[in-house]
């Protein structure tokens, strides 16, 4: 099916063509490429931003009503609410399910094929319109953007040269203080939060490795511990001290012990 661009009226979209203006009144806001001449007055040059701003102007009030008359008709989600997006499987079966309902007398009661096939085209209608108005809140931002870009290149020659002409002109070096205020403040207000954005970062960063560096230390150190005590287990320390009295009886000291301990025999014997 082909479909032919019209604009929300219905009509095929055309250029505007300029009233002509009254005679001997002066024309302060002609149409881009219509240059006009007024008695006593040279050619006036074309401007095509007023046109655009004109022609904003009058799409916007000429929306308004067209808004209110599609406005009823409009739904939205309760609150809370979210609507998924729509599967194309189901796009595919709904009219498949519709025809089934009308063949199969048994499925009378069950569903409403009119419903089925009514909400198939609502959701063609509605995507139809949503994407027109989509292209076209599109092309309204970049001719918004590029009007502005055109704008700024010339004030950015200004800036140029008024910079350049401030090295020996007092009163123009005060003039761009401002101007200079503006233009630095966006990029270091930028730069600063990305400072501390990465500051607190590498922070958090520091302590996760200190926090886990930590729970390292402690299970080695448990490690150790355990390993220590298992050695000690296996292998005992010589020399541990035994009840050698309870298991030997009474100890008997010989000679000989007591030659060794500094105790000879009895003086006499």
């Amino acid at each position: 099916m082909t479909t032919r661009r019209t604009t929300l009226v219905g009509k095929p979209a055309s250029t505007p063509t300029p009233a002509a203006p009254p005679a001997g009144s002066e024309v302060t806001a002609p149409v881009a490429g219509n240059p006009v001449q007024g008695p006593g007055t040279a050619t006036v040059a074309a401007a095509p931003d007023l046109a655009l701003e004109a022609a904003l102007e009058a799409f916007s009030a000429g929306l308004g009503p067209l808004s209110d008359v599609l406005a009823p008709h409009l739904r939205m989600p309760p609150a809370g609410q979210r609507i998924g997006t729509v599967r194309h499987g189901h796009e595919v079966a709904a009219p498949v399910v519709a025809h089934m309902v009308r063949q199969q007398p048994a499925l009378a009661g069950v569903g409403d094929p009119d419903a089925i096939e009514r909400g198939l085209s609502q959701l063609a209608a509605t995507r139809n319109l949503a994407g027109v108005l989509r292209n076209l809140a599109t092309a309204v931002e970049d001719t918004g953007r590029l009007g502005f870009d055109s704008g700024w290149q010339q004030a950015r020659a200004v800036i140029v040269q008024a910079t350049h002409l401030a090295r020996r002109d007092k009163a123009l070096r005060l003039a761009l203080v401002p101007v200079r205020d503006v233009l630095s403040r966006g990029p270091q207000t930028l730069a600063s939060t990305r400072a501390v954005n990465a500051a607190v970062q590498t922070a958090a960063a520091m302590q996760t490795r200190a926090a886990r560096a930590q729970q390292r230390a402690t299970v080695t150190a448990r490690a150790h511990a355990r390993v220590t005590q298992a050695h000690a287990d296996r292998h005992p320390l010589v020399g541990t001290p035994v009840s050698a009295a309870v298991s030997q009886g009474p100890a008997v000291t010989t000679p000989a012990d007591a030659v060794n301990s500094g105790q000879g025999p009895a003086p006499g014997r």
